[in-house]
């Protein structure tokens, strides 16, 4: 297949850590995922997985088997190819994130917080490629805001848990006389809201600094929806990042991934097809 991305695209990802490209799907085929996702929270089939709750539903390509071929389509793998070679290994979280609005984090700081430094290495590459299924509107939110050129900056996050009660009571002082570093990224002039429109794909280093775009209303008649998955540019750190993964303790982690070790034969048939590699 023909290149999707440009030089400039390219360069940009890598200057800045994140990229907005537009309709790697087409509309149409968000809206049919859409349909899939309604009637797997009306029949019973969205909470029916391993792992479920209002927010998450997991394994969703054994419990939703038509979505392979809907998501993991050829503009979509080339879009990875085009930055990060032939050679690149895509790790496809099985889960569909529904309402969910997180606040400023790394998609890295799970490896910070098992003392791992390996993603610091300047060799390291890895992407993490959200598909949400609506547009990004500045007021009821549905997409990513970020903070460019974040992606080399030391992680604050995985400190947080660790804090004692001292610690604690000076970030909310900060907080509250708004100089934390939550504040700084909020207030960075590089701030953006990335305007994807729906059948977009947004990417970004998992180590820059982003959050869910905050909405100013909460609709109650359309769900935001959105997909995520790791890409990184070999194979070198794949294991690694596995079984740091694994070893996550939050429920979302342990209570589906050790019933989905193994992924299921049409996803692996797919990478098949559209010669990329796969692990999980």
């Amino acid at each position: 297949m023909p290149k999707i991305l440009s030089q400039d695209q390219i360069d940009e990802y890598f200057k800045t850590g994140c990229l907005h490209v537009k309709s790697v799907y087409t509309v149409e085929a968000v809206d049919q995922i859409r349909e899939i996702l309604a009637q797997a929270l009306s029949d019973g089939t969205w909470s029916s997985a391993p792992h479920h709750n209002e927010g998450v539903t997991t394994d969703i390509f054994r419990t939703m088997p038509e979505l392979v071929d809907l998501m993991f389509t050829e503009r979509y793998v080339q879009v990875f190819k085009d930055l990060l070679g032939s050679d690149m290994v895509i790790l496809p979280e099985p889960a569909m994130h529904r309402n969910r609005f997180y606040y400023w984090h790394k998609d890295s700081t799970f490896l910070d917080e098992q003392d791992e430094t390996f993603h610091w290495n300047e060799d390291f590459q890895a992407i993490m490629a959200a598909m949400y299924l609506q547009d990004n509107d500045d007021e009821y939110g549905g997409g990513l805001t970020v903070v460019p050129n974040t992606q080399r900056n030391k992680d604050p996050y995985h400190k947080i848990p660790k804090m004692n009660m001292i610690q604690r009571g000076i970030l909310k002082i900060q907080k509250m006389m708004g100089i934390s570093f939550f504040d700084k990224l909020e207030n960075d002039p590089g701030l953006t809201n990335l305007q994807s429109m729906k059948g977009d794909l947004v990417l970004i280093d998992i180590r820059l600094d982003h959050k869910g775009t905050t909405p100013i209303k909460r609709r109650i008649d359309y769900d935001k929806f959105a997909y995520f998955n790791f890409v990184l540019d070999n194979d070198k750190y794949t294991a690694d990042v596995i079984r740091c993964m694994r070893a996550r303790p939050s429920g979302y982690f342990t209570e589906y991934l050790k019933h989905d070790k193994v992924l299921p034969e049409s996803l692996i048939a797919k990478s098949k097809e559209l010669d990329f590699n796969i692990d999980f």
